[in-house]
């Protein structure tokens, strides 16, 4: 009617990933004795990020096992926001976490 084209290009798409189920007792594990961390929860239902799906399909293609962590804070604004303030003392939790679970892992070596 009008003689307009339109296209559609999708761009930031992210590939869909689903987390190893054998991971989740063993990052249970190594959080139970957190010093930092208060509540575990075994599965949630967020979308992670590009690179976290691309890698995580990059490493089970390869017949490995991976999961994705996600540690919470409380958020005044959205992601992206102008005023988003990232939560450093959240980064003691990750630290922590990532270190147990790579003990838990190995054997606590």
């Amino acid at each position: 009617m009008h003689d307009v084209d339109c296209e559609i290009d999708h761009i930031g798409v992210i590939d869909p990933f689903t987390c190893d189920d054998a991971i989740i007792p063993l990052v249970q594990q190594a959080c139970k004795e957190s010093f930092y961390a208060r509540e575990i929860f075994p599965e949630v239902a967020v979308s992670g990020s590009k690179d976290c799906s691309f890698m995580i399909n990059r490493v089970q293609v390869r017949v490995g096992k991976a999961t994705y962590m996600m540690f919470g804070m409380n958020l005044n604004y959205p992601h992206h926001h102008p005023p988003f303030d990232f939560q450093e003392v959240v980064l003691s939790v990750a630290i922590e976490a990532f270190i147990n679970v790579i003990r838990e892992a190995h054997g606590n070596e």
